[in-house]
């Protein structure tokens, strides 16, 4: 249970006749409890999984999601052993540098990420994705700790009919660990289960329930919204890790 720690801080949908539409036929599901599916699947020229974490949510607005992700000291909130976080650095309000770090349990050393975040929105289905990217740099390490330098993250909301939306989470990452790739990859699910749930909680808490992103437009429910197809997770791009 403790290697499984080293998985949480970048910890990031369809079954039956959508399990194909959404493009999971190569994915495997892992867990499937409160609404919240975990995917797993292996990566060409890579000994770590890539997870997908997926759900769908009502009453909540987008950007009240989006809030959630840009404010870095609510990470300790919702990011499943995130012990602190702050922007490193802001490019422009769909750009930023944000340092985050993990306080993990004996024996397991602690682990800190810069993550290099880019936004973008569909300005016809109102989509929207975030993507982070591990660098390094702006900072010394910290003595102790393991910086992750491999890793990518993506979070897309997808508005769909009726005023819900499809949250999907894609990550793929080097933990920076000398424990084999076979047993981390086993233990790749119960983090980012509880990091999407917690991550919907604080969202619909008073702190970021009637948050505003300027970049943000909201869809029109009345306008029936999400009702086309929706695009399937292999369209969240993210370059994925291919050395140990």
């Amino acid at each position: 249970m403790r290697t499984l720690l080293l998985l949480s801080s970048l910890i990031v949908f369809f079954w039956n006749g959508e399990y194909a539409a959404a493009g999971l036929e190569d994915w495997t599901l892992r867990r499937d409890e409160n609404g919240i599916q975990v995917y797993t699947r292996a990566v060409v020229g890579s000994p770590y999984d890539e997870v997908l974490t997926t759900t769908v949510v009502d009453n909540l607005r987008l950007a009240s999601l989006v809030a959630v992700l840009q404010d870095p000291a609510a990470c300790p909130r919702w990011v499943h052993h995130c012990s602190r976080s702050h922007l490193l650095s802001t490019v422009s309000e769909r750009e930023v540098y944000v340092y985050s770090y993990n306080d993990m349990p004996f024996p397991i050393r602690d682990r800190e990420i810069i993550s290099h975040v880019l936004w973008s929105q569909d300005p016809v289905n109102r989509s929207l994705t975030m993507t982070g990217t591990a660098v390094d740099g702006f900072v010394d390490r910290t003595p102790g700790s393991v910086r992750l330098t491999e890793a990518r993250v993506a979070w897309r909301f997808q508005p769909l009919a009726g005023g819900r939306i499809r949250i999907t989470n894609r990550a793929h990452l080097n933990p920076g660990s000398r424990i084999p790739a076979w047993l981390t990859n086993n233990l790749l699910v119960e983090t980012p289960f509880l990091t999407m749930s917690a991550f919907i909680s604080l969202a619909r808490t008073s702190d970021f329930r009637e948050a505003k992103a300027s970049f943000v437009s909201e869809p029109s429910v009345f306008a029936g919204a999400g009702s086309r197809q929706e695009p399937g997770i292999d369209s969240i791009q993210i370059p994925l890790l291919t050395s140990d």
